[in-house]
């Protein structure tokens, strides 16, 4: 096993199979796409190495000495546990084709399965997936914490501060004109004029709060935002007939700086956006169906390879793009995913034109924080062409 100190700013592959010549093929295979490579001959020197190099992904072995690769594959999973940052994605590699074996590894905590003989056009596509999705996930996860420590950077702040009050005694001859609500305007930025007046009159006329969120400037030219609520009261320091007519109000309420919420709310969105563009822009097709099997999201790399619109496909039931055949199959599938099981495989689809488009399926079932099955979420690679090949390639060897 080689242990060297590597540029990180290229993926780190871990190899981890007895076969000498098994690892060289795929050392070869993946440095020729640009990755880095370690090897190691078991499990056991493969989670030394893991922990010692950290890499971006393991493709390991299943059947090996001194410990093989189901037992390496959970002891990675305890390691994940361990630490704070995106688990490592493990792609088993094994001639084993068994439905036993398919199942074990999956327990284990492999993310994807290949089988030897290896297609090495589907190993680097897997692989490089597998990297992009893992990427996007550390990236995510990365936003999500920094918004975390930036909201409760907020909710200390807004405890520590004292927000200010404010009382604003209304004229008893208040019209609708621009002049008479000055007052109320004051430092209010000009596009938020019509806006905080407009919450004003409604306090008034529907005898409601008053809540308004708007940009103010102050004495430095600098632009914040506040969040101002308050009430409406009638007068009763008035004199009766006063009170009694409503002619004398006042509004009274508190204010505080919300401009960091306003900034990590425009964070979130541009981050939300970015994450959003990942999945548009993706070159694999990613389909989501909820509790009944009805479309609720698809990427457009998934309408294109159906021949469809995105608007086409939602609200339509996954199983109105196969044939009988295959819908009892998805069928069974379906059931799966409501019990948590999520699986890889092949599967055929029909497109708009009638004709079949073949996919590997990577499926992962969503559920809520009391367990509630909620959704599938598949992640689809189009491999049409290859099947086409391959069918090519048997009715030649047949004749």
């Amino acid at each position: 096993m080689k242990l060297t100190s590597t540029d990180r700013n290229t993926p780190l592959i871990l190899v981890v199979d007895d076969d000498k010549f098994m690892r060289l093929q795929l050392r070869r295979a993946m440095e020729q796409v640009g990755y880095q490579v370690v090897e190691a001959n078991n499990g056991a020197e493969g989670l030394t190495a893991y922990e010692n190099l950290q890499p971006d992904i393991v493709l390991l072995d299943a059947i090996m000495p001194l410990m093989d690769g189901f037992t390496c594959c959970e002891k990675l999973r305890t390691l994940y546990h361990q630490e704070i940052a995106t688990p490592t994605p493990v792609l088993m590699i094994t001639a084993l084709d068994d439905q036993e074996s398919v199942d074990r590894a999956f327990d284990a905590g492999a993310n994807d399965y290949i089988t030897k003989p290896i297609h090495w056009a589907v190993l680097r596509q897997r692989v490089r997936r597998m990297l992009q999705e893992n990427r996007a996930l550390e990236e995510l996860k990365q936003q999500t914490e920094q918004t975390r420590l930036r909201e409760e950077q907020l909710r200390l702040a807004l405890d520590a501060a004292q927000m200010s009050t404010w009382e604003w005694r209304i004229p008893s001859n208040l019209s609708n004109s621009f002049d008479s609500y000055q007052e109320l305007l004051l430092n209010v930025h000009p596009e938020d004029h019509e806006l905080v007046r407009r919450a004003f009159i409604d306090a008034l006329e529907q005898d409601q709060d008053y809540q308004v969120e708007f940009r103010v400037i102050d004495a430095d030219s600098k632009i914040n935002w506040v969040a101002k609520k308050g009430r409406v009261f009638r007068d009763r320091v008035a004199t009766p007939q006063e009170y009694h007519t409503g002619s004398v109000v006042r509004l009274t309420g508190v204010q505080m700086d919300i401009t960091e919420r306003k900034q990590n709310e425009e964070a979130l969105r541009q981050s939300e956006a970015r994450f959003r563009t990942i999945v548009d822009t993706s070159q694999e097709g990613i389909w989501l169906i909820d509790i009944n099997a009805n479309t609720t999201y698809v990427n457009q790399r998934m309408a294109q390879m159906l021949g469809y619109t995105v608007t086409e496909m939602l609200g339509r039931s996954l199983f109105d793009f196969m044939d009988a055949i295959e819908r009892a199959e998805a069928i069974n599938n379906f059931a799966r995913r409501k019990q948590g099981v999520n699986e890889q495989h092949d599967f055929r689809f029909l497109r708009k034109d009638g004709s079949e488009l073949w996919t590997i399926i990577s499926t992962t079932a969503l559920f809520d924080q009391n367990g509630q099955f909620l959704s599938a979420l598949g992640m689809l690679t189009d491999i049409t062409e290859r099947k086409r090949s391959e069918k090519k390639f048997r009715n030649k060897q047949h004749y």
